[in-house]
């Protein structure tokens, strides 16, 4: 007892300089959690509230490299010849075609030793099949071709090989290509980096409906990348990219929906669009959701269903999701309280930076919250909050 005494009288003398300081300066977020951590007294335990806001990175997908042209179909006789269902005689038949100087056939194999359809797996002989069928123009091999270079499947990665192959298929208007030559004018891969021609690219590429090209499309246009910001023509483009599927889209349209940026704000459409993204995976959407099923914004207010979206995000890591998940276990928001488990996310959410989650688990090492006393754990993870409220 007279060693901790000791500790909190020279605590709280040795941080009074500071508390005056603070009193003096404008109310920052949490004010009353941050003066109680300074004396070691109250709870004042904090939650994050708002809507996370931050918009999703650009989103790099790899074009999926043809097994078929769709374009060439078996000819009657043909048909006669070859079962399709049989990987090794669509092979064999492709080899024909192929050693005869036939473009698609000389694509088409390389695709079936890319993938091991009918021929044991070999990246080097695709290439090489690939390379046969670009020089004659194909636009699917300089695309997939392209990919090799990129990302060294096969062959050496070879930057400029590639922005050379995505160039030729993109100018025969394959979208895919488009894309691809898209993404390293913007991130300056194997070319000077010029935003303005990706968004050229990206625009003839969304035109032709390729959903990833719609996202990153959207993204330049919010952002004034390339192109003069119009956030109007980027919810346009976002909605597109949503409508088929891409996460990040779904998400960013819901953001723009939330804070009435470049639509008519609506929160139970933003709320919608978070469902969608959240239920493809997407963990800064999942924890949007549960604020907003806490907070009842655009939809019934629901603890259970906000404890359960912050779970899940929180099982991806996202330190945000952890902080409001300990708060509900440890006030039993949503479901029952369990204080060992609020201490056990508060950890995980404090050892990610979280000043938050720091300050509440200093609180509960400070009254046995889930957790033995222990006022030096209390101390240190106050003391690493604080820091960080002062950056």
């Amino acid at each position: 007892n007279h060693f901790f005494g000791t500790l909190y009288f020279h605590l709280c003398v040795g941080l009074l300089p500071f508390t005056l300081l603070l009193c003096s300066c404008p109310m920052p977020p949490f004010r009353l959690s941050l003066l109680s951590s300074l004396v070691l007294v109250g709870r004042g335990l904090s939650r994050t509230s708002a809507l996370f806001s931050t918009r999703a990175a650009l989103v790099r997908v790899l074009a999926v490299p043809h097994h078929r042209d769709t374009r060439r179909a078996f000819s009657p006789q043909s048909m006669a010849q070859v079962d399709p269902t049989n990987d090794a005689s669509v092979a064999e038949y492709y080899r024909v075609g192929a050693e005869q100087g036939k473009a698609h056939d000389q694509f088409n194999l390389g695709a079936c030793y890319e993938l091991g359809k009918g021929v044991p797996k070999d990246l080097g002989l695709a290439v090489q099949w690939y390379q046969k069928a670009a020089s004659q123009g194909d636009p699917n091999a300089q695309l997939n071709l392209g990919l090799c270079y990129e990302f060294g499947k096969g062959v050496a990665v070879d930057l400029p090989q590639a922005v050379q192959n995505y160039t030729r298929a993109a100018e025969q208007g394959n979208p895919k290509a488009q894309f691809g030559l898209a993404v390293c004018l913007e991130q300056g891969n194997g070319v000077g980096k010029d935003e303005a021609k990706a968004v050229e690219w990206y625009r003839k590429a969304a035109a032709s409906g390729h959903a990833e090209a719609q996202y990153n499309l959207g993204l330049c246009l919010e952002q004034g990348r390339g192109v003069a910001l119009d956030q109007a023509e980027a919810v346009g483009w976002y909605r597109k990219a949503a409508e088929r599927g891409v996460a990040d889209a779904q998400f960013n349209l819901a953001v723009c929906l939330q804070d009435g940026e470049g639509v008519k704000m609506d929160m139970a459409q933003a709320v919608a669009w978070y469902m969608k993204a959240a239920e493809a995976g997407h963990t800064q959407a999942q924890f949007n959701l549960g604020v907003c099923f806490e907070e009842g914004e655009g939809v019934t207010q629901d603890p259970a269903q906000a404890v359960k979206w912050y779970r899940i995000a929180a099982e991806q890591g996202d330190p945000n999701a952890q902080f409001n998940l300990a708060v509900c276990l440890e006030f039993g928001d949503g479901g029952e309280k369990d204080e060992a488990q609020a201490v056990a996310w508060y950890r995980k959410a404090a050892e990610q930076g979280h000043k938050d989650a720091q300050f509440n688990l200093g609180v509960c090492y400070e009254e046995g919250k889930g957790v033995p006393v222990d006022m030096e754990q209390a101390v240190q993870w106050k003391l690493r909050s604080r820091q960080q409220k002062k950056k």
